[in-house]
């Protein structure tokens, strides 16, 4: 399999598979050939940090808690970026 043949999505908000429109995304490409990862973070019922879900590979990173202001937005940024950055180097 060679680089062209594989897929990476980030999802910087919702959990996947529940984020249905990335899901079908994913699952179409897997279907058509394409190895797929999936970075995305850890919610209610996907806490594992990998798994592997209709042949789709799915890295999930943790958020901080949530807060409702300005500071708390760009805390939870970048807390998601760093994640998604170092998981990215490792798929």
């Amino acid at each position: 399999m060679s680089l062209l043949d594989r897929v990476l999505i980030i999802v910087e908000n919702l959990l996947v598979p529940f984020d249905r429109r990335v899901w079908m995304e994913a699952t179409t490409l897997q279907k058509a050939g394409y190895q797929v990862s999936v970075i995305c973070p850890t919610g209610k019922g996907f806490e594992d940090e990998y798994e592997v879900i209709e042949g789709v590979h799915i890295y999930r990173h943790p958020l901080p808690t949530e807060v409702s202001s300005m500071t708390g937005y760009r805390r939870e940024y970048s807390w998601a970026v760093n994640w998604e950055f170092r998981l990215a180097q490792r798929v």
